[in-house]
């Protein structure tokens, strides 16, 4: 049985929700929260992050071509920063999660100052051979640093984190006044979600930790003195090939990883199409004026 409190309502009654891979996935019977008990060890997440979590291997739950699969989601990068800069002038922004480098090489050429850090030295090695300033490492690195930033960004990166509460302290510590942090994630609370339960596609541990509710995030990030301003559902456009690999990690069957396989770099693997279950959300969220986060609660 579960003893932590949840991060978002700080209950403590928690119910058995699915058993996925040999990880035991638990609900907050209060707020709906998921979340992995126990938690992995980070020993286990850095391995999931090699270089096959870009490169297709079936072990990693990841990509077949990474940053081709980067280059057909552009539009919806693109929208990202048009919502960014809706909201703060171009100037200094910040990614966690950067990997390889292609949404902060995006933000670059409109002229912003960025930097970013990734868990992952293979994905660092890759943005520092294109030039990036990206160092291997976590939000760590912004706490051990005296710079402020316009912008913060992760995206799809909240749920793997094994202590987002500190991570979401260390960010926002980091952030100007009047600053902003943008994130996208899966929506626990949408309808896609809740249709399909603990066959939802967003459970996949040990990579994702907890899953967020859009109905979470007043709550959570006004502990941080964070405003949220913007919520959204929004889509994504996928290759063929990545379609296949994303099935077979969600249902198991390795025909759907050969058929992957075999589709990889073919023209037929890399036709790409746009997709929009629902069940991604977009937040912005401003650090306001004496927002303070020294005292946040830490599990």
């Amino acid at each position: 049985m579960m003893e932590e409190s949840c991060i978002v309502c700080r209950g403590s009654a928690h119910r058995k929700y699915h058993t996925k891979k040999s990880f035991d996935v638990w609900e907050c019977t209060l707020c709906g929260l998921l979340r992995l008990w126990p938690l992995p060890m980070p020993e286990d997440l850095e391995r999931c992050y090699g270089a096959g979590y870009f490169t297709g291997d079936a072990s990693c739950d990841g990509y077949m071509d990474y940053d081709f699969e980067k280059e057909v989601m552009r539009r919806t990068m693109e929208h990202h920063l048009d919502m960014i800069e809706r909201h703060v002038p171009r100037g200094s922004l910040f990614e966690v999660g950067a990997a390889t480098g292609y949404f902060l090489s995006l933000a670059q050429v409109r002229g912003w100052h960025v930097a970013g850090v990734d868990i992952s030295a293979y994905a660092a090695s890759k943005a520092a051979a294109k030039g990036l300033p990206i160092r291997q490492g976590g939000t760590e690195v912004l706490a051990h640093s005296d710079a402020r930033y316009d912008a913060i960004v992760l995206f799809d990166v909240i749920e793997h984190f094994l202590y987002p509460t500190e991570d979401v302290r260390r960010m926002v510590n980091a952030l100007r006044l009047g600053g902003v942090l943008v994130f996208a994630t899966p929506n626990r609370g949408s309808m896609f979600a809740r249709l399909m339960g603990r066959y939802w596609h967003a459970i996949v541990p040990p990579q994702h930790v907890f899953l967020f509710s859009d109905h979470h995030l007043e709550d959570f990030l006004g502990r941080f003195g964070l405003e949220v301003v913007t919520v959204e559902s929004t889509g994504k456009w996928f290759t063929v090939q990545y379609l296949f690999r994303v099935l077979y990690t969600w249902l198991g069957w390795r025909p759907l990883y050969t058929l992957a396989e075999s589709v990889a770099n073919t023209r037929l693997g890399r036709l790409s199409f746009p997709l929009n279950l629902r069940d991604t959300m977009f937040v912005v969220a401003r650090k306001r004026p004496l927002a303070n986060t020294e005292n946040a609660v830490v599990p």
